[in-house]
């Protein structure tokens, strides 16, 4: 990943870097590596923040040692009780009365070997915080979560739950550090940058959403001489949490010294940059655009519209609307068979903000059900589409069971129609005159209509650039028929997850061609990491809401194609994860 030839170099971000000692090293040892450290970190320059993290029977030794040097010095943990009758704790206001000014909370071992739960983590935060302690919070998921396809909503799960008794003027003394479980300890891997990433894009997300300025997020797992360039580099990481590499004081002050060379050409900028998501810049800054909600006319269009934002003014919108041809599963199940399961599916979302894609010709029937679709709004699709390899006649385009009427009938609030074209195509003029009847049908009973946008190549060998200019061509005319969403794919060629910077002016190409319409993002198929990673970036660049489909649903379907156990909980809690990113995207944060 090479960041420093994405963006402008960073300028000013302090970066943490620090070491717990675990239960090892003597009085003696742990005394004479913070007289290294106070005498070697001088000679070593740059936007560092230093902490060491001994035993507590060594925290007035080494606080000693380091008083009047810049370094922190934090306890590997504390007690949830302030003081009384509980033997072997030890209370935040005694770690304080050592010198010490950090207290590390929820790391792995202690949550393995102590059984401590997220109340307890919850419970010891709180306290830590109440005595005027910063507090570093480890979170990390095990790698059964992970083969899962679970980190995300594990790991955003553990912050939100260790925040419950966070005070607001508190909030900001708590950095994080994401510490697999699986890349902890002698002989484990560490995490690579596209597994990291993600993890603290999503944390730093649910910070924003918790209320936090700026958040701190480092990352922790075997950390060695081999990678901490890499990780330095990364906008992500704003700091490295180190073990065993660390724990002799030249070994330490070398790692630091690395971080300091590699911060020279760290991208001042993260893959979603803009406020409130990034962090202060030196160089020019976007205001992401303010989300755009359309102005039906009155009555139960106005209606239909409103049931499809969620509170913020947004769509966020979960699509289930694939056939047998694109099933997930094998074997393939005939279109009747999946009404059930996509009516499981859809059911998952119940009480979350949100919209829900279902198609007519597929299942339909039981995804109607008012007693079972209470999300925000219902949109359903119209899965007739005008193709440029092969031109649909205008007269074919609507199906039976898909006028306006009946679909209004069966209690939709609003239709999608996928629409694909070719500009230099003889019938499209014939066709864009069907949109706009077809748009203006549904408006008559009162339904939104949502108009999504693909735009396919015409042969191997037309260029992206080709392809691009003649998507954005085909969005301008269609945005003229005055829908009220516009649902969109990036241009083709461009890699939200790869090139923020790239994608960003995708997204720039987007806002002027859609006009003054919202338009949402369609999601990829990716792995859900990336997912996130895309959706940030479409809503940080004036996206106003985003459609994913398959990646937050497939993994969670069995051979014969319905939910596994424990897949709604999965589903509501990756919802939750990219609808707090959306909201933080909503509107700069006041600093």
């Amino acid at each position: 990943m090479n960041v420093g030839t994405r963006e402008t170099v960073m300028s000013g971000r302090e970066f943490w870097i620090g070491t717990s000692w675990k239960m090892t090293k003597s009085a003696e040892e742990a005394e004479r590596f913070a007289a290294a450290l106070a005498a070697g970190w001088p000679a070593h320059h740059g936007p560092l923040r230093l902490f060491v993290v001994p035993p507590y029977t060594h925290l007035n030794r080494v606080a000693g040692a380091l008083r009047g040097s810049p370094v922190l010095v934090g306890a590997q943990d504390t007690s949830p009780w302030p003081d009384g009758a509980h033997t072997g704790d030890v209370s935040a206001a005694m770690i304080a009365e050592t010198g010490a000014a950090l207290v590390e909370i929820g790391h792995a071992e202690r949550r393995r070997d102590h059984h401590e739960t997220d109340d307890v983590v919850a419970a010891k935060v709180g306290a830590a915080l109440a005595r005027g302690l910063r507090v570093l919070l480890c979170v990390g998921e095990t790698q059964v979560v992970r083969d899962e396809g679970r980190a995300l909503e594990h790991v955003t799960g553990q912050v939100r739950a260790a925040f419950a008794r966070v005070r607001p003027d508190e909030r900001d003394r708590v950095l994080v550090a994401y510490e697999p479980v699986w890349a902890i300890g002698e002989g484990s891997r560490a995490a690579t940058l596209p597994e990291v990433e993600p993890v603290h894009a999503a944390v730093r997300a649910v910070l924003k959403d918790l209320g936090q300025a700026d958040p701190v997020i480092l990352y922790g797992g075997s950390v060695n001489p081999g990678n901490v360039d890499e990780l330095s580099r990364s906008a992500e990481v704003d700091g490295l949490f180190v073990g065993r590499a660390a724990w002799d004081p030249d070994g330490f002050l070398g790692l630091c010294a690395a971080a300091a060379r590699a911060l020279g050409t760290r991208a001042e900028r993260r893959w979603s940059t803009d406020a409130p998501y990034g962090t202060p810049s030196a160089g020019p800054r976007r205001t992401p655009a303010a989300p755009r909600v359309p102005a039906p006319g009155a009555g139960r269009r106005r209606l239909a519209v409103q049931r499809v934002l969620d509170p913020s003014g947004r769509m966020l919108s979960l699509a289930v609307d694939h056939g047998p041809d694109a099933w997930p599963v094998t074997p393939v199940p005939d279109a009747a068979a999946l009404a059930g399961p996509k009516a499981d599916i859809v059911a998952a979302l119940r009480g979350l903000p949100s919209s829900v894609l279902v198609d007519v010709e597929h299942g339909a029937p039981a995804c109607l059900s008012r007693d079972l679709v209470t999300p925000s709004g219902l949109i359903v699709g119209l899965e007739r589409q005008t193709a440029p390899t092969a031109p649909v006649p205008a007269a074919e385009l609507v199906a039976d069971g898909r006028d306006a009427a009946t679909v209004a009938a069966a209690g939709a609030d609003a239709i999608k129609l996928m629409w694909v074209e070719d500009l230099d195509d003889a019938g499209s003029a014939d066709r864009f005159a069907l949109l706009e009847r077809v748009i203006a049908d549904f408006h008559a009973v009162g339904l939104a209509v949502m108009a999504e946008v693909l735009v396919t190549p015409r042969d191997r060998e037309e260029s992206a650039e080709s392809l691009r200019r003649r998507q954005l061509d085909v969005v301008a005319e269609v945005a003229r028929r005055a829908p009220d969403f516009l649902k969109l794919a990036f241009p083709a060629g461009v890699d939200a997850v790869a090139g923020h910077a790239a994608a960003r002016a995708a997204c720039d190409d987007l806002d002027a061609a859609a006009g003054s319409l919202p338009w949402t993002i369609l999601s990829g198929g990716q792995d859900f990491g990336a997912v996130v990673r895309q959706v940030a970036v479409a809503c940080a660049s004036g996206a106003s809401g985003f459609v994913v489909g398959r990646s937050l649903w497939a993994d969670l379907l069995d051979a014969g194609s319905a939910l596994i156990p424990g897949a709604a909980d999965v589903l509501s809690a990756r919802w939750h994860e990219l609808a707090s990113v959306t909201r933080a995207l909503a509107a700069p944060t006041e600093r």
